[in-house]
């Protein structure tokens, strides 16, 4: 049985024209998010991470460049109780080309400011601005 209080997914970045995050919005609430999914039996969170990429990009993992150092975790209250999300940093490779899965109905490459801004929930805000502040610190 599908794990509903652990998911795990990427924030994907491409630093060409500039610095932007990939988001994807759902069909049906028409909120944009960045790619994540519940775990499956058994998944270890990098494995569920790349399954998630898979399932609603079609990016397999060779084409993003993981920041190996990065991981930031979410957690916030649902009815079924506390839902713990673990993100990680990609970088797209240039050739590759993204497929949206069916639940989603859009894709948009965002500067991080503007994501930030846009974001709905406070914890997604807290999440691009730190994944924003660690690429510009590699830099």
């Amino acid at each position: 049985m599908t794990n509903r209080l652990r998911a795990c997914g990427f924030i994907i970045f491409r630093q060409s024209p500039s610095l932007e995050m990939l988001l994807l919005k759902f069909a049906e609430s028409k909120e944009w998010a960045p790619p994540k999914g519940c775990q499956e039996p058994g998944e270890t969170d990098d494995e569920t991470a790349y399954r998630e990429l898979w399932e609603e990009t079609g990016l397999i993992k060779e084409d993003v460049t993981r920041i190996g150092s990065y991981e930031y975790t979410l957690s916030y209250p649902t009815r079924r109780g506390v839902k713990r999300s673990t993100f990680y940093l990609g970088e797209i490779k240039g050739d590759a080309s993204i497929k949206l899965s069916e639940e989603h109905s859009e894709l948009d490459w965002v500067n991080f400011d503007e994501a930030i801004k846009s974001a709905i929930h406070d914890n997604y805000k807290a999440l691009y601005s730190d994944a924003k502040n660690f690429i510009m610190n590699m830099q």
